[in-house]
């Protein structure tokens, strides 16, 4: 099997929230792996497993095949206005509202469906906060429904909107390699 192929059995498997290695098993003439990493000092594989227990409540959910993913667009410094949008990829044809809660004020963001492709849509959902002053604010939100149905409990998330006074803080990410335009995208690994 080549890797483009692992690949992609990996991320259906994943998609479809199945085991990949019990339904591809490895080649006999690999070591099994004595759960060590040697590439991690003892300090690391502490914060590892600290990480590990942290998130192991974390679901995905049952609704979405991918996300909430969310994605910071912009700050407007003279309205105090924090924008950004979540974005879901589901099967569904009936998408939920997003719920967005600061305190006890709720707020409401309806989807805006971007793509189709193989059975599978994909909606954006904008969101746009008003900034504080001093602190920053603590935003829950989740979707009213979940597989058509509303629940009393839906899964939420959650994330902070800095205050104006907040020191910048920023991230970066780039392109993991994998492009329609390589001749040969396997050469790109060895």
């Amino acid at each position: 099997m080549t890797f483009f192929q692992d690949l992609g059995h990996r991320i259906t498997d994943l998609v479809q929230g199945e085991d990949h290695d019990n339904h591809h098993p490895q080649q006999k003439n690999v070591q099994p792996d004595d759960d060590h990493n040697c590439l991690l000092d003892d300090e690391d594989e502490e914060a590892l497993e600290a990480a590990r227990q942290e998130y192991s409540s974390i679901k995905p959910s049952p609704q979405f095949r991918v996300g909430p993913i969310l994605r910071f667009t912009d700050i407007d410094v003279e309205r105090r206005r924090w924008k950004g949008s979540a974005l879901v990829v589901t099967e569904r044809h009936d998408p939920p509202r997003l719920v967005i809660r600061h305190k006890n004020k709720t707020a409401h963001s309806k989807p805006i469906e971007l793509d189709t492709w193989e059975g599978n849509i994909f909606y954006r959902y904008d969101i746009e906060l008003k900034i504080g002053e001093e602190k920053e604010k603590y935003i829950e939100y989740w979707f009213e429904t979940e597989l058509g149905r509303t629940v009393d409990e839906p899964q939420k998330w959650n994330f902070y909107v800095p205050s104006l006074k907040s020191p910048f803080n920023w991230a970066f990410y780039s392109c993991n390699g994998f492009t329609s335009d390589v001749e040969d995208p396997e050469k790109n690994f060895h």
